[in-house]
């Protein structure tokens, strides 16, 4: 990680935390008023603080989403049938990518926030306080990938991959000597690696895309 050293390839990092989709037959209270359409979707966000980090899950991907070069998504899924599971020709449209960055607020009050699709095709309304957000479908999400690559140095996106993965591990984690005992760097890591992917991109690849 030397101006010296030149990398023949390109690290990406990604965090797509997948979510369960309800499909809503009817209005609730916490339906936001621009949503009509009956059936409707909604997605139970995670903002209750965990006791060993102190952080909801949400917090964790709000914030991983500021450092630069970050891909950070909700993965709503618009399946809602058991046997969809077990498709063969998967329809990649069903996958709706939710943008993190449309988010207003880390929802830090621990109560109940959602996000509701007015369709299955719709961008997303944050909730409780609605705000428009966006999605895209996982074509958009390659397209964003290839022109990260061809736009970025990949000693650029290797520091920054870098310096996401340093911030994840600067967070603070709440009791740690009763929680992690003797441990005396604890990692913030595990609580976010089952939604972090590393993709590695061949510099010659980036150049042809």
């Amino acid at each position: 990680m030397n101006n010296s050293y030149q990398l023949d390839r390109m690290f990406i990092g990604m965090f797509l935390q997948f979510k369960v989709v309800k499909r809503m037959t009817s209005i609730t209270k916490n339906t936001p008023s621009s949503i009509k359409n009956r059936p409707h979707y909604r997605v139970s966000l995670d903002t209750t603080k965990n006791l060993k980090t102190g952080f909801s899950q949400h917090e964790l991907l709000f914030a991983l989403n500021k450092n630069q070069g970050a891909f950070v998504y909700y993965a709503c899924p618009m399946i809602f049938e058991r046997s969809s599971l077990y498709e063969v020709n998967v329809d990649l449209n069903a996958l709706r990518l939710t943008d993190i960055s449309t988010c207003p607020t880390a929802y830090k009050d621990n109560d109940n926030h959602f996000i509701f699709f007015g369709d299955t095709a719709g961008d997303p309304v944050w909730c409780s306080d609605p705000i428009e957000g966006n999605a895209i479908d996982p074509k958009e999400f390659v397209r964003k990938l290839v022109a990260y690559a061809q736009e970025v140095e990949p000693r650029t996106a290797a520091l920054n991959l870098l310096k996401m993965l340093q911030n994840t591990e600067a967070i603070p984690a709440i009791g740690k000597m009763e929680i992690f005992g003797s441990e005396k760097n604890p990692s913030i890591l595990p609580f976010v690696s089952d939604s972090l992917m590393i993709i590695s991109v061949p510099i010659s690849n980036t150049k042809r895309a």
